[in-house]
């Protein structure tokens, strides 16, 4: 989230070492352009050896950086599958 508008979706599997981020249509280039950044972001957290979910529980209520949003405080969901968080970014 950044100034208030979804970006789009960051997942992570708590059953797989398995991470991504998920564009929200609506938020069009910015949207694509914050998954590159978040992509860049969880590599580099792998790098450090940080799981997944380690880098989304330290990011979470974190002031909003310019290329990747923000991750609200209580923002977190359960989606079935990538799938379904795929067309929910619809």
């Amino acid at each position: 989230m950044a100034d208030g508008q979804t970006l789009g979706y960051l997942w992570v599997s708590i059953t797989e070492e398995a991470a991504g981020f998920v564009p929200a249509d609506a938020a069009g280039d910015d949207g694509w352009n914050t998954a590159v950044a978040w992509s860049a972001r969880l590599r580099r957290s792998k790098a450090e050896g940080l799981t997944a979910l380690e880098a989304l529980r330290a990011w979470t209520d974190m002031p909003e950086e310019p290329r990747t949003g923000r991750i609200p405080l209580g923002s977190a969901r359960t989606a079935p599958s990538v799938d379904d968080l795929t067309q929910l970014a619809q």
